[in-house]
């Protein structure tokens, strides 16, 4: 076996291995992959202070290039005046100092940019160094009222080009062929030329901040997004977030929405928008059927139960049956008389003597008269032809012509109310008048009386007499009010011949109340009545039925009680107050629902104009752009065409975050009192700093006091 340091080859037959010359690399240790990373985070943390150096290094002489700038200006035009007043002189110690002064201002900047290289450190330096002072000068200065402002155009380029003059006025002068006063007239020229300019660029870049801006609410905030949009499309005034923190409650427990409170055209039009909306519509279903629920609960509450009817039936029935047995129940002559025998047949000959002939031919005039076989009318007639002398016998015979006249009532003061009636210009009540008195003729007995009971139906069906005679069926408060007189004649005329008729009528009524007020209520709840479930399941009130009954009430002979009729009117203006929310008005155009996305160019390129359900032409074709890219990057062609198809699906998750806020929207608008929190939220983060001047506009855009939603 041959050595390790000897190889055979076919020519030599041993070869060392020193004679080899094909090179060794030498050994190089491994490194690990954390001291990779930690050499790359060293490396990190190098370039990271060195930019932080740099920009503070740019940071601090661009802002001491104001007061040094400042110092020159004054030098100058001390020596200025000086010149003017002893002439120039060469030599003289104030043009030394100023001399002076101007090469030291040059030797600082070249110091500054021999020791500060160029680099985004020392670039962002010099750009805050000069931003920051004149943004805070000026803006605190105007908020002050120290610098005037301007509403016109052609006044605010003026004051803009002002500033800008001010500013370079401000800068020092460290080079140029002209001297101090030529290079420092041409700063303070391109400071007012360029003033309007830089306000033109700087709200366009702000314009553009704002549509980065909202581009990253949309994913990130989408709440503050939803409130900025509900402050466009409903307003931001103090009188409109009034009405809609104290929107009234009609019903107990609903909530309206803002449309439904502010009724304005502006507001059902953005409500309308958000309603068609397939991300904001399921807020405004959702309030719908839960303040129909409200609605209902409130009524099922006053319709009670079944139990509760009858109760109250039977208590009405306890407390006034037994007066209408006695007083208003149907009677006949043949009754009357009847009881009249009864009383004359009861007496003895030796107690009423000397009448007692007289009263036994009383017996038989009402006996025939119970029979038949005597007419009424002669009967009364022969009855008060009849004398007795004695107080005894007379009593039984007032007893017997009481019981004759039982609940038979003078109708004399009430035909002579009618008779005027008659006369009356009004046909409908003339009519009336007319029946009614027919009515009372048929039903007076021979001595001209008529049964109270006869009377007391009158009363009742006084609204049906009148609506018979009416033209078209319908009565109107005229009529009710000329013939009120003939109502209040019936029943004192009824109640001095049957003692408590009044009083029994207010029994009557008051205990009818709450009555009526379940029998309408459960008119309105019949599963059976005209009407469809809504989406939660429930009947769905309708204006219609509500106002059909309270319609109803209104013709009542016992109408519902206050509270209840109260209760129904205010579910009505609910049901009404709804209905604002279905009025059609057109929803396109700058300002309306259509344009609430339109937040800027950028945001609206990507999230769209509208409050469609994708995002816009920019988001497609970014998504697009960056899948081709990388697909193309790993996979070539058919990489780049599946990742361009991929990168549209940045679309959908645009839509997503855009229907987050639109459905955020439809929630906060979907409740009067959600939408002015969104709206206070929205007042809370606007800038309250007053017009920053020049660089207030380069950095903010428009003045916080002329922003609007």
């Amino acid at each position: 076996m041959p050595k390790l340091s000897e190889v055979s080859t076919p020519q030599t037959g041993k070869l060392r291995l020193s004679d080899v010359q094909a090179p060794v690399p030498p050994a190089t240790p491994d490194r690990s992959l954390a001291s990779t990373i930690g050499d790359a985070l060293a490396q990190g943390y190098r370039d990271v202070n060195s930019f932080g150096n740099e920009l503070g290094d740019a940071f601090a002489h661009h802002v001491a290039n104001i007061p040094v700038g400042v110092g020159q200006l004054y030098m100058h035009a001390v020596k200025g005046v000086n010149d003017a007043v002893r002439g120039e002189q060469e030599g003289d110690w104030v043009g030394r100092q100023t001399a002076a002064y101007d090469n030291w201002v040059r030797d600082r900047e070249q110091a500054y940019q021999d020791a500060v290289p160029n680099s985004a450190g020392s670039y962002a330096g010099a750009a805050l160094g000069e931003v920051l002072p004149w943004a805070t000068g000026l803006g605190e200065a105007r908020a002050l009222g120290l610098l005037p402002t301007a509403a016109k155009t052609a006044g605010k380029l003026g004051l803009l080009g002002g500033e800008g003059a001010l500013m370079s006025a401000a800068q020092p002068v460290t080079s140029g062929s002209d001297g101090y006063a030529g290079e420092k007239a041409k700063q303070v020229g391109v400071g007012a030329a360029t003033g309007p300019l830089l306000y033109g660029i700087g709200a366009g870049a702000s314009s553009v901040g704002r549509g980065v801006k909202n581009i990253a609410e949309h994913v990130l905030n989408p709440q503050a997004v939803a409130d900025a949009n509900i402050a466009r499309l409903y307003g931001a005034d103090d009188a409109t977030l009034q009405r809609l923190a104290n929107a009234p409650e009609l019903v107990p427990g609903e909530v309206p929405s803002a449309a439904q409170v502010l009724q304005t055209p502006e507001a059902v039009q953005a409500e309308r928008m958000l309603r068609n909306n397939p991300a904001s519509a399921p807020a405004f279903v959702a309030q719908d059927n839960a303040n129909n629920a409200t609605r209902l609960g409130l009524l099922q509450q006053a319709a009670g139960s079944d139990d509760e009817l009858a109760a109250a039936v039977q208590a009405r029935r306890d407390a006034t049956a037994p007066y209408f047995k006695e007083y208003l129940s149907p009677s006949n002559p043949e009754q009357r008389y009847k009881t009249a025998v009864g009383i004359l047949g009861d007496i003895k000959g030796e107690t009423f003597r000397p009448d007692y002939d007289a009263l036994q031919e009383a017996k038989a005039i009402a006996s025939k008269v119970a029979k038949g076989t005597l007419d009424e009318g002669q009967g009364a007639d022969l009855l008060n032809q009849i004398s007795v002398k004695t107080k005894k016998a007379q009593k039984v015979l007032d007893q017997a012509i009481t019981a004759i006249n039982q609940n038979m009532v003078d109708p004399s003061r009430i035909a002579k109310q009618l008779q005027e009636l008659t006369k009356s210009g009004n046909p409908t009540v003339a009519g009336a008048a007319r029946q009614h008195l027919d009515l009372i003729a048929r039903n007076q007995d021979g001595t001209g009386m008529v049964p109270a009971r006869a009377l007391d139906d009158m009363r009742q069906n006084i609204g049906n007499m009148l609506s018979a005679n009416a033209t078209n069926g319908v009565v109107g408060s005229q009529e009710a009010a000329l013939y009120g007189p003939v109502t209040a004649k019936i029943v004192s005329t009824l109640d001095r011949a049957i003692p408590g008729y009044r009083s029994n009528l207010e029994t009557y009524a008051k205990l009818s109340q709450p009555i009526n007020d379940m029998q309408a209520v459960r008119g309105l709840l019949d599963p059976n009545a005209p009407g469809s479930l809504n989406t939660g399941g429930d009947p769905q009130l309708a204006v219609a039925r509500v106002k059909q009954a309270l319609r109803s009430d209104d013709r009542a002979n016992y109408g519902l009680s206050d509270p209840a009729r109260q209760q129904l009117e205010n579910v009505r203006d609910s049901l009404l107050r709804r209905g604002i929310s279905d009025q059609k008005i057109a929803a396109a155009g700058p300002g309306t629902a259509a344009d609430m996305q339109a937040q800027g160019l950028l945001s609206g390129a990507i999230f769209g104009r509208t409050l469609g359900n994708r995002g816009g032409w920019l988001g497609r074709s970014v998504g697009s752009g960056l899948g081709g890219l990388l697909g193309s990057s790993v996979g070539g062609i058919e990489g780049g065409l599946l990742g361009s198809s991929i990168g549209l699906g940045l679309s959908d998750a645009i839509g997503a975050a855009n229907n987050r806020v639109v459905a955020k929207t439809g929630q906060a608008a979907a409740d009067a009192k959600a939408t002015a929190e969104a709206i206070q939220r929205w007042l809370g983060r606007q800038p309250t700093k007053g017009d920053g001047g020049l660089l207030g506009y380069y950095l903010y855009g428009l003045p916080a006091a002329t922003q609007t939603p």
